[in-house]
Order: C-alpha cells, then structure tokens, then sequence
C-alpha cells in the first residue's frame, strides 16, 4: 500500500510537464480550522438544545445528540470545504484541485506560481497559503502541520540548499 505521498505524487504526474522532477508535494484545503471548529460548536449547541427542548434522558439521548452534531459539523464541512494539492518541481509551484473526498486524486490545474517563491516558513496547528488561481482571482489554502515538512523541504529546495 502506497503513502499519501506516493498516491498524490502517482496523480499529479499527469499534470507535470516533461522533465519536471517533483520536490516536496502538500495536501491542504480551502476551509478554515476556525470554521471547522465553529461547525462543530454549533453543532453540539444545537444538539444540546433538542436534547435539552425534548426533555430526553439517558445514554441514547446523548448518542443522539452526539450524532446530530457530527452530522452538522460533517455536512458542514462536506459542503464547503473544497481539497488541494501543491507539487514543488524543479520549475514551478503547481496548485491542482483534488476529488473532495479523495485529496490524493489531483482533477485539473488552478495555478501555478514561479519557483522562487516562498510558501514558509510555517509554524501554529496549520498555515495559510494565498494561491493565485484562474481569472486573476485568488484563493486560500490551509496546510495542516502535517505537511509542514514538505512545505519547508520545498523552500529549501527553492534555495538550493
């Protein structure tokens, strides 16, 4: 069985171009941890409120509500939260949009970003890229810390050290 690494690396080489070798590669998404977080408040508020309005009692009301609220908190961040990928290669830095929930499957380019250019040094629980994608627009990226090392890998790499 393959790593995330490997499996993300295996989709995203159809997105290189020829001769591009592959430095550090990164899995983030665009929903914010503090949104997360928010969801799954409000999701155990809402569950305690009908547990709560409903006057239930016992070990199957609190299952129940514990249900509830990962289901808001899921559904919430299901709906809203799209997956990314940057590969570091030789030449460019190239952010690629992933299946939403397969964030190894890279489907099709965003953008692209020179070589040269910086994405840490990163430090905190996750840290925020700004990527510029198509039409000029331009989008945040959160990087969850387990990635960090391939993020200063590839600025490392970038300065040729």
């Amino acid at each position: 069985m393959l790593g995330v690494r490997q499996r993300t690396k295996a989709s995203a080489d159809r997105f290189l171009r020829n001769g591009e070798e592959v430095e550090a590669i990164l899995l983030g998404q665009t929903l914010s941890p503090w949104f997360q977080g928010f969801a799954i408040g409000a999701g155990v508020l809402i569950a305690s409120a009908l547990t709560a309005a409903t006057r239930a009692t016992g070990p199957f009301s609190y299952a129940l509500a514990a249900a509830v609220a990962a289901a808001i908190a899921g559904g919430t961040v299901a709906l809203f939260n799209q997956s990314r990928i940057v590969v570091a290669t030789s030449e460019r830095l190239v952010f690629l949009q992933a299946e939403r929930f397969r964030p190894t499957r890279a489907t099709s380019v965003l953008g692209e970003l020179p070589r040269n250019t910086l994405l840490g040094p990163p430090n905190g629980h996750t840290w925020s890229i700004v990527v510029g994608v198509a039409n000029g627009q331009t989008e945040r990226m959160y990087v969850h810390f387990r990635f960090f090392k391939d993020m200063n890998q590839a600025d490392r790499m970038r300065q040729g050290i």
